[in-house]
C-alpha cells in the first residue's frame, strides 16, 4: 500500500542503497518509457528500485487504465465500421433466423446463437455482432489480435522520481498532513490511503489542531474510536453533529449527513461515553441536535438516556426537550426576521453565526436594500471569521451572478442542478463595495493565518487562469490527472483524440455507452455520435457492446484537423457514458479517459498505454455521467467530471434524449472558470498577502506557481488545500 500511495499519489519510487547494473537500468527506464513514465533523475536509479518491480508494474498499468484488456466490437475500427443501417439490418436477420431456426450452419456462440458465414464475417467482431453480448472465443481472438498491432509512437508523459527510502517516507508523512490539515473535502477514495498511513506512521506527527475540516476531523474520531483511545476522541466533538459524524463513519455512511446513515449498536461503556459528551454540551445542543431531529430520537432509543438520568441529568433533559418540546432555533430565527424585515434583529443574529451570514448575504442585502451599507459594515465586522474557502467563492459569485441565465449548483455527491437565475437583485454599486470587501478580507486572513513570504519572489504562471480551485473533492472521480471542475487543459488539434471507457459487470449484466453530443459557438445542437450513430465527420465509434462479462470497452475517435475543416459549426464537443441498464457506476468496475493519438489506422492498438493522458475511475451513483467538453476553438479540454440525476427512466438512456438538457449544464460549464474561483487568483492573494514579490521571471523566483514542475502544482490538490487555502 505505501509503494502504491508514493507512485501513484507523490509520482515517486523509493529505492535503498544497492549496486547499479547497466543492462537492468536500461531495462528498467526502457520499461517504463513504454508505458509513457519518464524518470526525471535516472541518476539515482540502483538495482533496489528493482525489488519491488512487480508491484510498481501493476500500479503503473493500473493508473493509466493499462491493467485490464480492451477488445472493442468491430475489430477494425477505425477503419472498417459497417455502415449503420445495413449492419442494423443484419442483425434483425440474425434475431428472427435463430428465433425461427433457419439457420442450420455457422458459429454457435456462449449465448446459443448461431452466426452464419454469409451474414457477419466474425473476424470482424470483438463480441457477438447480432446481441453485441460478449463471447469468450471472440474476445480472446480480440485480446490476441490487439497484441500482434503496432503502438504508437507518440507518448503523453508521466513523471516520476526516484527517491531514497528516509526521503520517501517525509514525503508520505507530508502528504498525510496536507490531507488531514486540508481546509476543504478530500476525494472519498483518500481515505484508504489515510488510513494505510496512520497504520504505518501512527498519529505521532498529526498536529490535531490543524485539523479543521469537520469531515477530516471524523476520520480522525474513527481512528481513536476503533483503538478505544476514548479521551482522545472527546478533543475532537465539540458539536451533537460531529457524534452523528462518527456514527455514519463508524457504520460506512455519508459522514457529510447529506444521505441517509446508520447507527451503531453501542455497548454500555460506549453508550455512557456518548451522553457524557452530550451532557457536557452548552445549552445550545438542543438547538443544534433539532437539525437532525429525526436522526437523533433515533439514536436516542438506542442509548436509554433514562437509564442514567441521575449521571447524565443534562443529556436525559436534551432528549426529552427534544422530543416533548416545540424548540424556536437559530434558523427559525433568522427567517422569521428576514420575512418580517427587521433588519436590526436579524443582523444581531448573523454577526454570531459568520458562515451563515456569509451564505445568505445576497438575500438579506436584496430584503434590506435601503439599509445595505448597514448590513456591509456588519458583515465587514466579521469577514475575517469566514472560511478562506467560502470568501474566494463569495467573490466569483458576485463578480458574475449578474452575468448569467443560469445559477449551477453542484452538490456533495457530484451531481449538477442548473436553475434559472434572477438578475439585479441587489444594485450594482452595492456589489461593487461589497466586492471591495471580499477582497480585503481575503488578503487580510491570509496574512493572518498563512506563514509570510516576506522577501520571497514568488513567480505565478498566467495559464492558472484556466484552472479553478478543487474545492469540491468529496466525489471527484479518482484519476491520472486531478484539478479543478470546469479546468481547461491545451489540446494538440494535430493529434487524433481518442475518449474511451472500460467496465466489467459483477451480478448482472451492465451496458454503459459512450457517446457525444456536437454544438455549435451557441450550443445548439449540431449533430451526435453513439450507438444509434456509428459515424460523422471526423468522429467515429467503435460499436456498442451491451455485455461486460470479460470487461468491454467503448471508443470513440475524434480527428480535430478534420471536423475543424469540415464542420466549422462545431465548437463544443460533450461527452457522455451512461448506464443503459444494469448497475450504476459505483457499484461496478469502470473507468474511463482519453488518448492523444498520432496513430490510429486498425494496424495500431486500439488501447495504447503510453498515448493515455488521463483516466479515472467513474463512481457515481448516477447513471448519467459527463466526463469532458472539448472547445475546439480554443483547443482545449474542459474537465466536467459530473453526474446528472439518478434517472431510472429511458430518457437519458441515449444521447439523442439528453441533448436539450446538456445544452444547459454545457453552456454553464464552459465557463466555469470564469464563475468558479481559480487558481491564478488565489496564487495572487497568496503572494501579495503574504508578503512576497512578484516576478516575471520563472528563473528569478524563490516560490513557484504553475501547472507542473513548480513549488505549487495545480495537480497537487491535497497540498493546495492545505498550504493555500
Amino acid at each position: 500500500m505505501l509503494l502504491n500511495i508514493l507512485i501513484n499519489r507523490l509520482r515517486v519510487i523509493r529505492f535503498s542503497s544497492g549496486k547499479v547494473t547497466k543492462k537492468k537500468k536500461l531495462a528498467f527506464l526502457s520499461e517504463m518509457a513504454n508505458l509513457g513514465y519518464l524518470i526525471d533523475n535516472p541518476e539515482a536509479y540502483n538495482d533496489s528500485v528493482l525489488d519491488n518491480y512487480k508491484s510498481i508494474i501493476s500500479t503503473l498499468k493500473k493508473m493509466k487504465g493499462g491493467n485490464v484488456k480492451y477488445v472493442p466490437l468491430f475489430t477494425g475500427f477505425p477503419n472498417d465500421v459497417p455502415d449503420e443501417d445495413s449492419y442494423f439490418v443484419k442483425r434483425i436477420i440474425g434475431i428472427l433466423g435463430n428465433c425461427i431456426g433457419l439457420f442450420d450452419e455457422g458459429t454457435k456462440l456462449d449465448n446459443g446463437l448461431i452466426v452464419p458465414d454469409w451474414l457477419f464475417d466474425l473476424k470482424e467482431f470483438g463480441a457477438d455482432p447480432i446481441t453485441q453480448f460478449q463471447d469468450e472465443d471472440l474476445f480472446k481472438k480480440g485480446i490476441k489480435n490487439q497484441s500482434k498491432r503496432k503502438k504508437d509512437a507518440h507518448t503523453e508523459w508521466v513523471h516520476l522520481k526516484l527517491v531514497e527510502a528516509e526521503e520517501a517516507e517525509k514525503c508520505a508523512i507530508k502528504y498525510l498532513q496536507n490531507i488531514l490539515y486540508s481546509k476543504s473535502s478530500i476525494k472519498e477514495s483518500l481515505k484508504e490511503d489515510v488510513e494505510e498511513l496512520l497504520s504505518i506512521f501512527g498519529v505521532r506527527n498529526i498536529n490535531v489542531s490543524k485539523v479543521v475540516f469537520k469531515e477530516i476531523r471524523t476520520y480522525l474520531t474513527k481512528y481513536f474510536w476503533d483503538k478505544k483511545d476514548y479521551e482522545s476522541v472527546r478533543k475532537f466533538i465539540g458539536t451533537s453533529t460531529d457524534l452523528l459524524r462518527l456514527f455514519a463513519a463508524l457504520t460506512e455512511s455519508d459522514v457529510s449527513l447529506f444521505s441517509k446513515i446508520k447507527f451503531p449498536k453501542f455497548n454500555r461503556g460506549q453508550r455512557k461515553f456518548v451522553l457524557s459528551c452530550i451532557d457536557a454540551m452548552p445549552n445550545s445542543v438542543v438547538e443544534d441536535m433539532n437539525t437532525y431531529k429525526g436522526l437523533w430520537l433515533k439514536v436516542g432509543r438506542g442509548l436509554h438516556p433514562g437509564e442514567y438520568i441521575v449521571k447524565y441529568a443534562r443529556a436525559f433533559n436534551t432528549f426529552e426537550a427534544l422530543r416533548n418540546k416545540k424548540i424556536v432555533t437559530y434558523n427559525s430565527k433568522v427567517e422569521s426576521a428576514i420575512e418580517s424585515k427587521d433588519i436590526d434583529s436579524l443582523l444581531k443574529l448573523l454577526v454570531k453565526k459568520p458562515g451563515v451570514f456569509a451564505r445568505k448575504l445576497h438575500h438579506v442585502l436584496e430584503v434590506a436594500d435601503k439599509r445595505s451599507t448597514i448590513v456591509l459594515n456588519r458583515f465587514k465586522s466579521i469577514a475575517n471569521r469566514v472560511e478562506l474557502k467560502n470568501l474566494l467563492v463569495m467573490e466569483s459569485y458576485f463578480e458574475t451572478i449578474e452575468e448569467s441565465d443560469y445559477r449551477t449548483i453542484i452538490n456533495k455527491n457530484g451531481r449538477i442542478r442548473v436553475t434559472p437565475n434572477t438578475k439585479n437583485r441587489v444594485r450594482e454599486n452595492v456589489i461593487k463595495k461589497l466586492l471591495g470587501i471580499l477582497s480585503e478580507a481575503i488578503s487580510k486572513k491570509i496574512s493572518l493565518e498563512k506563514e509570510l513570504w516576506k522577501d520571497k519572489n514568488i513567480w505565478i504562471d498566467d495559464v492558472l487562469a484556466n484552472y479553478t480551485i478543487p474545492l469540491q473533492q468529496r466525489k471527484a472521480s479518482d484519476g491520472l490527472i486531478s484539478i479543478g471542475r470546469g479546468s481547461r487543459m491545451p489540446l494538440d488539434d494535430s493529434k487524433v483524440l481518442r475518449l474511451f471507457v472500460y467496465w466489467k459487470e459483477k451480478d448482472r449484466r451492465t451496458d454503459l455507452d459512450l457517446s457525444l453530443i456536437k454544438y455549435n459557438e451557441d450550443m445548439e445542437y449540431n449533430g451526435h455520435v453513439s450507438y444509434t450513430n456509428l459515424a460523422s465527420v471526423g468522429i467515429v465509434h467503435s460499436g456498442d457492446i451491451t455485455s461486460a462479462l470479460y470487461g468491454a470497452a467503448e471508443f470513440i475517435d475524434i480527428n480535430l484537423q478534420t471536423l475543424k475543416k469540415k464542420n466549422k459549426n462545431t465548437r463544443y464537443i460533450a461527452s457522455q457514458i451512461y448506464v443503459y441498464c444494469g448497475d450504476t457506476f459505483a457499484n461496478i468496475d469502470c473507468h474511463a479517459g482519453w488518448m492523444i493519438r498520432d496513430k490510429v489506422t486498425k494496424s495500431y492498438k486500439s488501447f495504447d498505454i503510453k498515448t493515455v493522458q488521463n483516466k479515472f475511475d467513474l463512481n457515481g451513483t448516477s447513471r448519467y455521467a459527463i466526463p469532458v467538453i472539448v472547445d475546439l476553438k480554443e483547443n482545449e479540454i474542459i474537465f466536467i467530471d459530473l453526474y446528472v440525476g439518478n434517472v431510472e427512466g429511458n430518457r437519458y438512456n441515449r444521447v439523442e434524449g439528453a441533448c436539450d438538457d446538456i445544452s444547459i449544464i454545457s453552456r454553464e460549464m464552459v465557463k466555469m472558470n470564469k464563475t468558479r474561483p481559480n487558481m491564478h487568483s488565489l496564487a495572487h492573494y497568496n503572494a501579495i498577502g503574504r508578503s512576497g514579490n512578484i516576478v516575471e521571471d520563472k528563473e528569478h523566483a524563490d516560490i513557484t506557481i504553475g501547472v507542473s514542475d513548480c513549488d505549487y502544482n495545480v495537480g497537487e490538490i491535497d497540498k493546495i488545500l492545505e498550504e493555500l487555502i
